[in-house]
């Protein structure tokens, strides 16, 4: 967290409110992230009917990837990071601690990450309605993960800009770069792949118009809730910075509430994703249903093989009776 200077200090009572406030935003994020990159994995594992090893799937796999790095490696810290200021107000955590400027790292980075996912996502949908049959053939799981290590690439390296510019101001670069990647991938489903799609129907390709129309109507709605966050979160942090007349603690609000929203977003897509597409959300169940049946099985063994125990103990001792 920045430090922002003012005379007024950041750990009196008054500002409580805004350390509780980071505190449940991280809880929330650190449980969604979790929740929602773990499933990704399951189904994928699973991969239940062999449906899931493709090349949308991959790239929800790194997605979901991004989002376990923040669950389990950045939230706990900022979580760490909130209990201990709360509870030490005088002695409190300083803000370039290694710990945290790690975890500050880790979170844009894995926020990167999923705005170059949904870039990827938008450019695989594309290559599928413009070249279906070279798509399914070449196009595979295995092939897009490796593609996925240039967004790694470019995840890694981008967020040690940080150290030049600070909090605020970094917000401001990662917030338009949201803007710009969403904007450019909405633009793109809306200009070439309804376009490419039409072209489809009247060619008579119905099966493919329909499954592909569902995939690219739901991720255009999650591109929309992603541009919902980002515009809010890029005005957020200009005020932050522009603002002369705000007081120190309204500059902290809106510069770390932009820096949660952009985590959040991180947390939350990989759980959209499962949501708003049926093939996930049917794999799902079809997983717990496959697990709870087997729970009943492995139920119902211990207790017939316990009956069968019992019977075989009263027939011993019957027998040793007669003799």
């Amino acid at each position: 967290m920045e430090q922002i200077s003012c005379n007024e200090s950041a750990y009196e009572t008054d500002w409580m409110e805004l350390l509780y406030f980071e505190l449940v935003s991280s809880i929330l994020s650190c449980i969604s992230s979790v929740i929602g990159g773990l499933l990704v994995f399951l189904i994928v594992v699973k991969n239940p009917q062999k449906r899931f090893h493709t090349s949308v799937s991959a790239l929800l796999v790194t997605m979901a990837t991004s989002a376990l790095l923040v669950g389990i490696t950045a939230e706990p810290l900022f979580i760490y990071f909130s209990v201990t200021t709360i509870n030490t107000v005088d002695d409190h955590v300083p803000h370039d601690a290694p710990f945290l400027q790690f975890a500050i790292l880790v979170s844009f980075m894995s926020s990167m990450l999923t705005l170059l996912t949904l870039v990827g996502i938008t450019v695989n949908r594309y290559l599928f309605v413009s070249v279906p049959g070279w798509c399914m053939v070449c196009v595979t799981f295995n092939r897009t993960l490796l593609a996925t290590g240039l967004g790694w690439m470019i995840s890694v390296s981008y967020p040690f800009l940080y150290f030049n510019t600070g909090l605020s101001r970094y917000c401001i670069v990662h917030s338009t770069a949201g803007v710009f990647f969403i904007t450019l991938a909405l633009v793109y489903t809306f200009v070439w792949i309804l376009s490419k799609l039409e072209a489809l129907r009247e060619r008579g390709h119905l099966n493919i118009v329909s499954q592909e129309a569902y995939i690219s109507q739901n991720h255009s709605w999650l591109l929309v809730f992603s541009l919902g966050c980002y515009i809010p979160a890029l005005i957020m942090v200009i005020i932050a910075e522009l603002c002369s007349s705000c007081t120190c603690q309204a500059k902290a609000w809106l510069a770390r509430s932009s820096f949660v929203v952009a985590r959040l977003h991180c947390a939350i897509l990989p759980v959209l994703y499962i949501a708003i597409l049926t093939d996930y959300r049917s794999a799902i169940k079809s997983i717990l249903f496959k697990c709870r049946i087997q729970g009943k099985k492995i139920r119902f063994n211990s207790i017939h093989r316990s009956e069968r125990e019992i019977n075989c103990f009263e027939m011993n001792g019957k027998h040793s009776t007669k003799i």
